[in-house]
């Protein structure tokens, strides 16, 4: 993308600028001559501009990448040289709470993690996760996911889930996390906990400051978890 973007406008500019070159050949009018110079000058701020852009996602992508990479190598215990498929085994859990992370690749090699915390972040979504399969204990508070991630289907080994604050506009996908006893989705904006039902093991849900839910839902779901302390707006 960094390429493919500063690419595409550089052409379009090298088309636009011959379009009003040859447009105007003949022509002696000097104001037809700023009006060339404005244009192409134009085009070439926009190319700037993505360029600029282009530049920043790729520093903000870095800059996760390494705090990833520190992180795992220090739990790992080793500061320089090559991380081995051993080094990553030795990591059975990390905490990254408030450290600005937008991507997460380089966890996807972590196939022992057990506890990940990732609250507090820039996440829009998270690819990778899903060959952590021996995670049961995953902090995704306060990140911007509107929707469960499918990548947390395929975790199903999970007992303990934080996903309070993350704008969540519905619980479908969390219906397959069977082993959950701990769940925490307050502060969201679900409408409906149809799915919820079918986690029996659940011991702990807290569906809190989800205004649009009503007293009939929790009560309807409190009846089909009868053994899980479901905090609500209406206790």
């Amino acid at each position: 993308m960094k390429q493919v973007v500063p690419i595409l406008i550089a052409a379009l500019i090298g088309f636009t600028a011959g379009y009003i070159l040859n447009s105007s050949k003949g022509s002696n009018n000097s104001s037809s001559d700023s009006v060339q110079d404005d244009q192409i000058a134009k085009l070439q701020k926009e190319l700037k501009e993505s360029e600029a852009r282009a530049g920043k996602v790729d520093t903000i992508k870095e800059q996760s990448a390494k705090i990833i990479e520190a992180a795992i190598r220090n739990a790992a215990g080793k500061s320089t040289g090559e991380l081995t498929e051993a080094d990553y085994e030795k990591v059975t859990e990390l905490d990254f709470y408030r450290n600005q992370l937008t991507y997460l690749k380089g966890l996807e090699k972590l196939t022992k993690l057990e506890t990940l915390k990732l609250h507090a972040n820039h996440l829009t979504d998270v690819k990778g996760l899903e060959k952590l399969t021996q995670l049961t204990e995953l902090a995704l508070a306060y990140n911007n996911l509107p929707e469960v991630p499918k990548e947390l289907e395929k975790l199903t080994q999970l007992t303990v889930l934080h996903l309070r604050n993350c704008g969540l506009t519905s619980v479908k996908g969390l219906e397959n996390l069977t082993q959950l006893t701990l769940l925490h989705l307050f502060r969201n904006q679900l409408t409906s906990v149809k799915g919820l039902e079918k986690l029996t093991k659940l011991e702990f849900l807290d569906l809190r400051d989800n205004p649009d839910l009503t007293k009939a839902q929790i009560d309807q779901l409190q009846k089909a978890l009868p053994k899980c302390h479901i905090r609500s707006d209406f206790e």
